[in-house]
Protein backbone atom coordinates (compact mmCIF):
# COMPACT_ATOMS: atom_id res chain seq x y z
CA UNK A 1 0.00 0.00 0.00
CA UNK A 2 0.87 3.56 -0.74
CA UNK A 3 0.54 6.80 0.29
CA UNK A 4 -1.84 8.71 -2.89
CA UNK A 5 -1.26 11.50 -4.32
CA UNK A 6 -2.41 13.35 -8.08
CA UNK A 7 -0.16 11.79 -10.07
CA UNK A 8 0.08 8.24 -8.95
CA UNK A 9 -3.98 8.05 -8.91
CA UNK A 10 -4.63 9.75 -12.27
CA UNK A 11 -1.99 7.25 -13.56
CA UNK A 12 -3.65 4.16 -11.81
CA UNK A 13 -6.94 5.59 -13.18
CA UNK A 14 -5.18 5.46 -16.65
CA UNK A 15 -3.35 1.82 -16.53
CA UNK A 16 -6.70 0.58 -15.34
CA UNK A 17 -8.53 2.29 -18.09
CA UNK A 18 -5.95 0.80 -20.72
CA UNK A 19 -6.23 -2.30 -20.00
CA UNK A 20 -10.19 -2.60 -19.57
CA UNK A 21 -9.71 -1.22 -23.40
CA UNK A 22 -7.57 -4.38 -24.28
CA UNK A 23 -9.81 -6.83 -22.90
CA UNK A 24 -12.88 -5.38 -23.94
CA UNK A 25 -10.73 -5.84 -27.69
CA UNK A 26 -10.24 -9.47 -26.68
CA UNK A 27 -13.88 -9.81 -25.85
CA UNK A 28 -15.30 -8.62 -29.25
CA UNK A 29 -12.84 -10.18 -30.83
CA UNK A 30 -14.65 -13.34 -29.30
CA UNK A 31 -17.78 -12.16 -29.47
CA UNK A 32 -19.94 -15.28 -30.88
CA UNK A 33 -18.41 -17.10 -27.95
CA UNK A 34 -19.30 -14.69 -25.07
CA UNK A 35 -22.77 -14.69 -26.79
CA UNK A 36 -23.07 -18.22 -26.97
CA UNK A 37 -22.57 -18.51 -23.32
CA UNK A 38 -24.99 -16.19 -22.27
CA UNK A 39 -22.39 -13.46 -21.67
CA UNK A 40 -23.61 -10.60 -19.97
CA UNK A 41 -23.19 -7.82 -20.21
CA UNK A 42 -22.00 -6.41 -23.87
CA UNK A 43 -18.04 -6.08 -23.65
CA UNK A 44 -18.82 -2.22 -24.02
CA UNK A 45 -20.13 -1.78 -20.99
CA UNK A 46 -17.28 -3.38 -19.33
CA UNK A 47 -14.54 -0.36 -20.42
CA UNK A 48 -16.00 1.66 -16.94
CA UNK A 49 -17.23 -1.22 -15.44
CA UNK A 50 -20.06 -0.48 -12.44
CA UNK A 51 -19.76 -2.57 -9.90
CA UNK A 52 -23.31 -5.16 -11.22
CA UNK A 53 -21.29 -4.94 -14.45
CA UNK A 54 -18.26 -6.57 -12.92
CA UNK A 55 -20.36 -8.79 -11.41
CA UNK A 56 -22.64 -10.55 -14.29
CA UNK A 57 -18.40 -10.50 -15.93
CA UNK A 58 -17.33 -12.57 -13.17
CA UNK A 59 -20.47 -15.18 -13.78
CA UNK A 60 -20.15 -15.43 -17.62
CA UNK A 61 -16.22 -16.24 -16.49
CA UNK A 62 -17.97 -19.10 -14.93
CA UNK A 63 -20.43 -20.72 -17.67
CA UNK A 64 -16.73 -19.53 -20.14
CA UNK A 65 -15.09 -22.33 -17.50
CA UNK A 66 -17.57 -24.99 -17.74
CA UNK A 67 -18.09 -24.39 -22.00
CA UNK A 68 -14.47 -24.95 -22.11
CA UNK A 69 -14.33 -28.19 -20.15
CA UNK A 70 -17.31 -29.24 -22.06
CA UNK A 71 -15.10 -29.13 -25.17
CA UNK A 72 -12.07 -29.66 -24.00
CA UNK A 73 -11.60 -32.42 -26.67
CA UNK A 74 -12.28 -29.92 -29.31
CA UNK A 75 -9.31 -29.42 -32.07
CA UNK A 76 -11.06 -25.91 -33.82
CA UNK A 77 -8.54 -23.78 -30.67
CA UNK A 78 -12.06 -23.25 -28.67
CA UNK A 79 -9.63 -23.56 -25.73
CA UNK A 80 -7.34 -21.11 -26.31
CA UNK A 81 -10.19 -18.81 -27.52
CA UNK A 82 -11.51 -19.12 -23.87
CA UNK A 83 -8.17 -18.93 -22.00
CA UNK A 84 -7.57 -15.66 -23.49
CA UNK A 85 -11.29 -14.42 -22.76
CA UNK A 86 -11.05 -15.17 -19.13
CA UNK A 87 -7.40 -13.61 -18.74
CA UNK A 88 -9.36 -10.52 -20.25
CA UNK A 89 -12.29 -11.00 -18.11
CA UNK A 90 -10.03 -11.14 -15.17
CA UNK A 91 -7.34 -7.61 -15.99
CA UNK A 92 -11.10 -5.64 -15.73
CA UNK A 93 -10.90 -3.49 -12.94
CA UNK A 94 -13.31 -0.84 -11.63
CA UNK A 95 -12.50 2.65 -12.32
CA UNK A 96 -14.39 4.15 -8.84
CA UNK A 97 -12.55 6.28 -7.11
CA UNK A 98 -13.26 4.85 -3.84
CA UNK A 99 -12.18 1.06 -5.04
CA UNK A 100 -8.76 2.60 -6.31
CA UNK A 101 -8.11 4.20 -2.84
CA UNK A 102 -9.09 0.45 -1.12
CA UNK A 103 -7.03 -1.46 -3.27
CA UNK A 104 -4.37 0.55 -3.75
CA UNK A 105 -4.37 3.35 -1.54
CA UNK A 106 -6.21 2.44 1.82
CA UNK A 107 -3.38 4.31 3.70
CA UNK A 108 -4.57 7.61 2.48
CA UNK A 109 -7.20 9.49 4.59
CA UNK A 110 -10.92 9.29 2.99
CA UNK A 111 -10.73 13.40 3.15
CA UNK A 112 -7.19 14.06 1.58
CA UNK A 113 -8.37 11.05 -1.11
CA UNK A 114 -11.09 13.26 -2.16
CA UNK A 115 -9.47 15.82 -2.37
CA UNK A 116 -6.65 14.11 -4.70
CA UNK A 117 -9.59 12.95 -7.01
CA UNK A 118 -11.18 16.24 -7.71
CA UNK A 119 -7.82 17.44 -9.30
CA UNK A 120 -7.56 14.15 -11.09
CA UNK A 121 -10.91 14.42 -12.66
CA UNK A 122 -9.83 18.02 -13.63
CA UNK A 123 -6.53 16.81 -15.71
CA UNK A 124 -8.48 13.86 -17.22
CA UNK A 125 -11.18 16.15 -18.18
CA UNK A 126 -8.69 18.34 -19.79
CA UNK A 127 -6.86 15.93 -21.53
CA UNK A 128 -9.89 14.21 -23.34
CA UNK A 129 -10.88 17.84 -23.80
CA UNK A 130 -7.79 18.63 -25.90
CA UNK A 131 -7.53 14.93 -27.31
CA UNK A 132 -11.33 15.45 -28.95
CA UNK A 133 -10.41 18.39 -30.33
CA UNK A 134 -7.53 17.73 -31.98
CA UNK A 135 -9.06 14.77 -33.73
CA UNK A 136 -11.56 16.20 -34.62
CA UNK A 137 -9.24 19.58 -35.88
CA UNK A 138 -7.07 16.79 -37.56
CA UNK A 139 -9.63 14.66 -38.96
CA UNK A 140 -11.17 17.75 -41.16
CA UNK A 141 -9.07 17.33 -44.13
CA UNK A 142 -7.59 19.46 -46.46
CA UNK A 143 -10.94 20.64 -47.73
CA UNK A 144 -11.28 23.60 -45.20
CA UNK A 145 -10.38 26.76 -46.27
CA UNK A 146 -7.49 27.24 -44.26
CA UNK A 147 -6.11 23.85 -45.19
CA UNK A 148 -6.97 25.77 -48.74
CA UNK A 149 -5.08 28.84 -47.70
CA UNK A 150 -2.02 26.87 -46.76
CA UNK A 151 -1.76 24.91 -50.07
CA UNK A 152 -1.91 27.90 -51.85
CA UNK A 153 0.69 29.37 -49.84
CA UNK A 154 3.11 26.34 -50.74
CA UNK A 155 3.08 27.26 -54.02
CA UNK A 156 5.03 30.92 -53.20
CA UNK A 157 8.42 30.59 -53.25
CA UNK A 158 9.42 31.35 -49.63
CA UNK A 159 12.66 34.03 -49.64
CA UNK A 160 14.56 33.41 -46.14
CA UNK A 161 17.02 35.73 -45.25
CA UNK A 162 21.13 34.57 -45.12
CA UNK A 163 22.45 36.82 -43.11
CA UNK A 164 20.62 38.95 -40.75
CA UNK A 165 23.57 40.81 -38.09
CA UNK A 166 22.01 42.08 -35.41
CA UNK A 167 23.49 45.52 -33.74
CA UNK A 168 26.04 43.73 -32.39
CA UNK A 169 27.50 42.25 -36.11
CA UNK A 170 26.15 38.60 -34.61
CA UNK A 171 23.96 36.38 -37.55
CA UNK A 172 22.28 33.80 -35.95
CA UNK A 173 21.92 32.37 -39.55
CA UNK A 174 25.08 31.06 -39.35
CA UNK A 175 24.18 28.58 -37.06
CA UNK A 176 21.41 27.66 -38.67
CA UNK A 177 20.76 25.12 -41.80
CA UNK A 178 18.22 27.02 -43.79
CA UNK A 179 16.45 26.62 -47.17
CA UNK A 180 15.24 29.25 -49.40
CA UNK A 181 12.13 26.78 -49.26
CA UNK A 182 9.32 25.06 -47.55
CA UNK A 183 10.39 22.08 -45.54
CA UNK A 184 8.75 18.75 -46.87
CA UNK A 185 4.87 18.43 -45.95
CA UNK A 186 4.60 21.89 -44.90
CA UNK A 187 0.84 21.76 -45.36
CA UNK A 188 1.02 19.10 -42.91
CA UNK A 189 3.34 20.93 -40.75
CA UNK A 190 1.49 23.63 -39.68
CA UNK A 191 -2.02 21.91 -39.13
CA UNK A 192 -0.12 19.76 -36.48
CA UNK A 193 1.42 23.12 -35.22
CA UNK A 194 -1.96 24.72 -34.69
CA UNK A 195 -2.72 21.83 -32.20
CA UNK A 196 0.33 22.88 -29.87
CA UNK A 197 -0.55 23.71 -27.16
CA UNK A 198 2.19 26.83 -26.68
CA UNK A 199 0.51 28.30 -23.04
CA UNK A 200 1.14 25.02 -21.69
CA UNK A 201 4.79 25.29 -22.20
CA UNK A 202 4.99 28.74 -21.24
CA UNK A 203 2.93 27.40 -18.32
CA UNK A 204 3.83 24.27 -17.49
CA UNK A 205 0.49 22.12 -14.74
CA UNK A 206 1.60 22.84 -11.06
CA UNK A 207 3.06 20.18 -9.12
CA UNK A 208 0.97 17.06 -7.74
CA UNK A 209 -0.49 17.81 -4.82
CA UNK A 210 1.17 15.63 -1.94
CA UNK A 211 0.13 15.27 1.74
CA UNK A 212 2.55 13.70 2.96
Amino acid sequence: MRIADTVRIREEYQTRLDDNSAAVAVLESHLDVWNHVGGRPHPEYLLEPTYGALVLAKDTASKLVKYKEAHENSSDGLGIFCDAMLRAVQSIKSLDWEVIRQEKYALTPESVFKDLTQNAEKLIRRQNSEQKRRQEYLAAGSDCAEAADVLQAEEEEVHLSQDTPDIYGLSLEKFKFKLPRKCHDWPLAVRYANVVHLDEIRHPSPPPLRYF
